[in-house]
């Protein structure tokens, strides 16, 4: 990675924006309904959600823009979209602008350092706001996909955001075989484990709203159980997700889930239409998920057959 390469991790949307003011570019810096955004507008949560994702913006139209002063903040988790955003702002990844700087590279190494991205971009925004019917394993961008997944730390913190910029780098040169080989197989064992979900784990709240215990299986569940689903990780932090926008405007009106965040307890509730999330650093028990789970349900004002 560029020996300048400076990734700030924020706790809170006042630091973020300190250091935006600083000159630090914001990755997805996104507190309940605040985003803190800079020139690129590096975000699509709340109020930005009606942009194209970050890792197909920034590989797109604003590769290599931050080359020369690459200092990005961040915040929550290290994912595949701010990662992917961070090395395509840096000018990190394979890219056909790259084409005089391996000039004088093999035949071979020209080739891989000038590959178009873009799909695979298109493809991590998909996984991240519309997963549903999405097998990843059948392609080998979502292979990549999942084996980025594999690797990644559960850490929320700057190390976590190198690491998993540093993977997306590495990836995209050169993917072990044997390593997507291995991921397929780990994805099947994923899915399997999903459709095992014991009664223990997953709870009815109301005929469309469910609860469960482990984060693993949303694509699973949607079809399984109902189009709501709140989840619960050992970590505490809860993901609630609408299997897509169209159904979570059904359920809560135009704007979806953005009708229901600021009534969710502890406060600092945020994210998109169809997806979001418990307050950062916040850890909640199951009871306080079933609450919130039991929130959700009363904002439920569609007649919807599932």
């Amino acid at each position: 990675m560029k020996p300048n390469l400076e990734i700030r991790y924020a706790h809170t949307a006042e630091e973020a924006i300190a250091l935006q003011k600083e000159g630090y570019e914001p990755i997805e810096c996104c507190f309940g309904d605040q985003s803190v955004v800079g020139p690129l507008v590096m975000d699509h949560h709340g109020k930005h959600s009606h942009l194209l994702g970050v890792a197909v913006r920034s590989y797109q139209t604003h590769y290599g823009n931050c080359r020369e002063s690459p200092r990005f903040v961040t915040c929550g988790g290290a994912d595949e979209d701010a990662c992917f955003a961070i090395a395509a702002l840096a000018g990190e990844l394979p890219h056909p602008r790259r084409i005089l700087e391996f000039a004088n590279a093999s035949a071979e190494v020209r080739s891989t350092m000038t590959r178009y991205l873009l799909p695979l971009a298109e493809l991590i925004n998909q996984a991240d706001t519309e997963p549903i019917g999405l097998n990843l394993a059948d392609t080998e961008d979502g292979q990549l996909i999942l084996l980025w997944h594999q690797m990644c730390s559960s850490h929320h913190d700057a190390a976590a955001f190198y690491s998993g910029v540093d993977r997306w780098r590495l990836l995209t040169e050169q993917p072990p075989n044997a390593l997507l080989a291995a991921v397929k197989k780990q994805e099947e064992l994923r899915v399997q484990l999903a459709n095992q979900a014991s009664a223990e784990r997953i709870s009815t709240i109301v005929t469309c709203v469910w609860a469960v215990t482990d984060d693993f299986g949303f694509d699973v569940w949607y079809s399984r159980y109902g189009p709501c689903i709140l989840a619960r990780k050992p970590s505490g932090r809860v993901s609630i997700g609408v299997r897509d926008k169209k159904t979570a405007e059904q359920l809560f009106r135009p704007g979806g889930l953005q009708n229901v965040y600021h009534c969710l307890a502890p406060s600092g509730w945020g994210g998109r239409e169809a997806i979001g999330g418990s307050p950062r650093g916040a850890a909640l028990t199951r009871e306080q998920t079933l609450a919130a789970g039991l929130t959700v349900a009363s904002k439920v004002v569609g007649n919807m057959v599932v």
